[in-house]
């Protein structure tokens, strides 16, 4: 059933709310990313991209394949460390790799998302 970009971003959030990944509740649509100290890991979901092309069928007038582009943003925080180099930096990384597979599990193996 197709259903318009707003749709899917809103099913992408709540998928993702639902998996209770290492974000929590933390998940946001565009126009609504209160990103402060304290409250991150937080994911942000928009779709920024979408590309309709007619199926060219003479019968069917509206009849489109469209594309929708989900950018699923991850935000993380690890503190500078004093005299350990790049401490901070490969912290935030490991937080960010460990909630790609989550957000990916999340995503993929929702029904209501496909």
């Amino acid at each position: 059933m197709p259903f318009a970009s707003s749709d899917l971003r809103a099913r992408v959030v709540t998928a993702l709310k639902t998996a209770n990944t290492g974000a929590g509740q933390r998940v946001y649509s565009p126009r609504d990313w209160p990103l402060i100290d304290g409250i991150l890991p937080a994911i942000l979901v928009s779709t920024p991209a979408e590309d309709m092309t007619p199926r060219n069928d003479p019968t069917q007038s509206l009849d489109y394949t469209t594309v929708t582009t989900i950018r699923i943003e991850t935000r993380v925080e690890a503190p500078a460390q004093a005299g350990t180099g790049n401490a901070g930096a490969a912290a935030a990384l490991a937080a960010l790799e460990a909630l790609q597979p989550e957000i990916i599990a999340a995503v993929v193996n929702n029904n209501a998302v496909d």
